[in-house]
């Protein structure tokens, strides 16, 4: 009886060690998931700050070119005198008119698309950020620091989030 009941605690060890090494190989699998994660986020970041850089500079251009041509159409209106005065105040409304087409666009869909990357990383960090933890907290208790340090699981290095 004591042989078999030695027999059965082994087996017992055995099991528990096998499913503590598994639960291990998929805590760290998803740490690795949840920073690879963040790395996308980031780069998607890093994609959009410069076509929203190239945007804005092309609408400053825009921008400029609209204000000198407002500013012209507006002094040729207050010079104007007998025939032409309608088509420098035509002249003056177009560029009116085109004034509202530098508040839409481009530029906000592209800050829109910051933001929500900004929100897509600050998500990605937390769960991240849970995954470690989650990972730390079982490398800490009993028993499974135990079955951590007989195969060598190691905290997982998480510097390379912190950008």
């Amino acid at each position: 009886m004591t042989v078999e009941l030695l027999a059965a605690l082994v087996v017992l060890l055995a099991l528990y060690v096998a499913v503590a090494s598994n639960r291990f190989v998929r805590q760290r699998h998803l740490v690795e998931e949840s920073a690879r994660q963040v790395e996308v986020e980031l780069r998607r970041r890093q994609d959009l700050v410069p076509a929203l850089v190239e945007t804005v500079r092309a609408y400053e251009q825009h921008e400029g070119d609209l204000l000198r041509e407002l500013v012209a159409a507006r002094d040729a209106a207050v010079e104007a005198s007998g025939s032409e005065v309608a088509p420098a105040e035509q002249r003056l409304t177009r560029a009116l008119h085109a004034l509202p087409v530098l508040q839409t666009g481009p530029v906000q869909q592209l800050q829109a698309q910051l933001a929500e990357t900004e929100d897509r990383i600050a998500a990605a960090r937390r769960f991240h950020t849970a995954n470690v933890r989650a990972l730390d907290v079982r490398l800490d208790t009993f028993p499974s620091s135990l079955v951590a340090r007989a195969l060598g699981v190691e905290r997982p290095d998480d510097d390379a989030l912190e950008a």
